[in-house]
């Protein structure tokens, strides 16, 4: 009887071993589910928002659009305003280099000009001087013939009077 009674004390001491051993793992169950719980809800929360924020970036993304087009256009329009300005500045350079051209050009001109109406003028002098050298000589020639000509003919009294004045 002893040893059946030990046995008994024996199991009920292994069930009580289990029964402990079984309420410390519910327990834990328990505390494992609970904290699951509080972790899905953190997760929820935490998915919530990042939907939020990803809407509001997804807004901003909306806002932003037409502000990176017109900043692209304005990009574009400014490389544009560059391809004209340095055409423009070619066109200037050439222009001022065929002005510069023109310049020399009609300066050279004026200068050329110049030297052919002084030209002219020396020549015009001198055949001034020759016409006025000619007509002394012709009216020396004239004055020569009427100390000869006979003042009686009225043509040769009317050619040397034009000759002494």
């Amino acid at each position: 009887m002893r040893a059946i009674s030990a046995m008994i004390f024996l199991a009920v001491c292994a069930l009580m071993v289990i029964v402990y051993q079984a309420v410390q793992q519910e327990l834990n169950i328990r505390n494992l589910k609970t904290r699951i719980a509080v972790s899905i809800e953190q997760v929820k929360l935490k998915e919530d928002g990042i939907v939020s924020v990803k809407m509001q970036v997804d807004d901003m993304n909306k806002k932003i659009a037409p502000v990176a087009s017109q900043r692209d256009q304005l990009k574009k329009q400014k490389e544009d305003q560059k391809k004209l300005f340095g055409q423009s500045e070619k066109d200037l350079d050439t222009c001022k280099r065929e002005k510069d051209n023109l310049d020399t050009k009609r300066t050279e001109a004026s200068s050329a000009l110049q030297k052919i109406k002084e030209g002219h003028e020396e020549e015009r002098k001198k055949a001034e001087q020759e016409t006025e050298g000619l007509k002394q000589k012709i009216l020396d020639r004239d004055l020569k013939i009427c100390e000869f000509v006979d003042l009686k003919v009225e043509e040769a009294r009317m050619l040397c009077a034009g000759a002494r004045l």
